[in-house]
């Protein structure tokens, strides 16, 4: 039987506070240093948490924490319960990834992501790549429209590189990219230079919108919708206390989309954030296209934007450099309307407050409320 809900949030903060306190995962894996780099509750589940080891040189390792013990898991101390360790090779929703990674002669794992998908380093006939393997077929759509993307960068019709596809292996469920020259522009963006970095990117992600590609996946009001709708059951799930504002956010957010429809469909990146640029010299390159749609181009504006609500630092310098790269967009694209823009932010910050509330934090449930609440107040503003 599972535990009651007042026992079971008290369960799990003493489990996080143990966790934070003193991990003991890492000396359980085996020589140092093992760093823990992905961590989601599953509050309602008897595993009630995964995470995810990494260390330099080793292939990361998922581990599930569990309130009852069973053959195999390992019994930890205080309020942790058990652990199962699964190494990453191994994970079940990914069953080709072990033979993947002695197919492209992997020599790095970038992003593990339990029971969705790994992006990994390696090499395709001796050429640096890009792999990244599916627990799904997705990759086969993302292969062709890479290709059309690939055409269209040759053209001169986007003002940003891409990678070239090198191949979709449906057997192992592996796509693979050429590897772009270049270096995140994460650091720079928070420069003193950054203002001008994001008008560069707004004009750059402007142009992929005036393309005649056709993707074929649709991202529009009722997808976000049917998005948030998840995300806010989850979210309540994992922090009761946020349930209210994050019901209140949706019912806002579902009248705003009533008030304000969405602008017409065109190629967007779907998500555009800082994260997914690189900076080779005077060139920019952007990667991962998997959610390349037809959309509303505010969703690719308000997917950069919303990163940088919650980026560390100074505030004023942040809205410089979003107030740059916003108007350099809009120009480029040929006009944004500011409501809809805003609703798709708020969307992207309810988004957040889900992950927020998922996270190995006592502070989640506050946290989760607080983000609710104030993008409740900024959505209100931005209809009136």
């Amino acid at each position: 039987m599972s535990l009651a809900p007042l026992t079971r949030e008290a369960y799990l903060n003493a489990a996080i506070a143990r966790l934070q306190a003193d991990d003991p995962i890492p000396a359980l894996l085996g020589r140092a240093p093992w760093r823990r780099t992905y961590g989601r509750l599953s509050p309602r589940a008897s595993r009630y948490a995964t995470l995810v080891y990494e260390r330099p040189g080793s292939r990361p390792v998922r581990v599930d924490l569990c309130e009852r013990g069973d053959t195999g898991l390992h019994r930890l101390p205080g309020a942790l319960g058990w652990a199962e360790l699964t190494p990453c090779s191994a994970d079940p929703a990914l069953p080709t990834l072990d033979e993947a990674c002695g197919h492209y002669a992997i020599d790095k794992i970038v992003r593990y992501r339990p029971g969705k998908r790994c992006t990994m380093r390696g090499a395709i006939s001796g050429a640096p790549a890009y792999i990244k393997v599916f627990a799904d077929d997705r990759g086969a759509e993302v292969a062709k429209e890479a290709a059309l993307l690939h055409a269209a960068a040759a053209e001169g019709q986007l003002g940003f590189a891409v990678g070239r596809c090198l191949e979709w292996n449906s057997g192992l469920r592996a796509i693979a990219h050429e590897k772009l020259d270049g270096v995140s522009i994460c650091d720079a963006l928070m420069s003193d230079r950054g203002a001008d970095l994001a008008a560069q990117l707004g004009r750059a992600l402007a142009t992929l919108s005036n393309t005649a590609l056709k993707p074929r996946q649709i991202y529009d009001a009722a997808n976000q919708m049917e998005r948030s709708r998840r995300y806010a059951r989850k979210l309540a799930q994992a922090a009761p206390g946020a349930e209210d504002a994050a019901a209140a956010l949706l019912a806002a957010l579902e009248a705003a989309h009533e008030a304000a429809p969405d602008t017409k469909l065109r190629p967007i990146h779907g998500a555009p954030h800082p994260q997914q640029w690189l900076q080779h010299d005077d060139r920019l390159a952007l990667v991962d296209f998997d959610r390349l749609s037809l959309g509303p181009v505010e969703i690719d504006a308000a997917t950069f934007l919303a990163e940088l609500d919650f980026e560390a630092g100074d505030r004023e310098q942040m809205q410089q450099v979003a107030a740059a790269f916003l108007s350099a967009y809009v120009e480029g694209v040929g006009g944004c309307d500011p409501r809809v823009l805003a609703i798709y932010r708020m969307h992207k910050h309810l988004a957040k407050a889900y992950k927020v509330a998922l996270s190995l934090s006592a502070a989640r449930e506050m946290r989760a409320t607080r983000i609710l609440l104030n993008a409740h107040t900024e959505l209100t503003g931005a209809m009136q």
